[in-house]
């Protein structure tokens, strides 16, 4: 597994968050990935490429200044992570 930590800046209270991952090809089953923001799991939202990944992620779960993104996987699990990035909407 791996944990990567996003500077986000104050909480965004009331706005709309989205994380997306975008997996490289040979990541084993990415669906079946488990990934935590602030130790809270969230379910994907698949693409159709079957390669970028997005979740949406309730202002409550964010934390002031910087967010842990986590993600692990079952024993064996193979994955490369290509591109992460979290959308925060305007005020």
């Amino acid at each position: 597994g791996c944990a990567i930590r996003l500077p986000t800046g104050p909480q965004p209270v009331g706005r709309a968050v989205k994380l997306m991952i975008e997996f490289a090809p040979g990541t084993t089953a990415p669906e079946k990935l488990n990934v935590y923001v602030n130790s809270v799991k969230f379910t994907a939202q698949p693409s159709p490429t079957g390669l970028e990944y997005s979740y949406v992620i309730p202002s409550t779960a964010m934390q002031d200044e910087a967010q842990v993104i986590e993600i692990t996987g079952d024993q064996g699990a193979l994955f490369s992570v290509l591109r992460l990035e979290m959308a925060i909407a305007a005020q």
